[in-house]
């Protein structure tokens, strides 16, 4: 396995593969987005993950979280 090497945010549009997914939830705006804030409890609904850890503050542009895979 190759080491990950860490890219800035122009590599995107050269990335070798690129992942879209659209879906439509019928909820308000502000309730979902209180969810995918809550990074802690991402492993709630996406079952992949063992669990989410902030790095430092971890909010905003630029925020860091630690993913633990199953």
């Amino acid at each position: 396995m190759r080491p990950l090497v860490r890219k800035t945010l122009d590599w995107i549009p050269q990335a070798p593969v690129q992942v879209t997914a659209t879906r439509r939830i019928a909820a308000p705006v502000d309730r979902v987005w209180e969810v995918v804030a809550d990074h802690e409890g991402w492993s709630k609904w996406f079952t992949a993950l063992e669990r989410v850890e902030r790095i430092g503050t971890g909010e905003g542009v630029g925020g860091e979280r630690r993913v633990h895979l199953k």
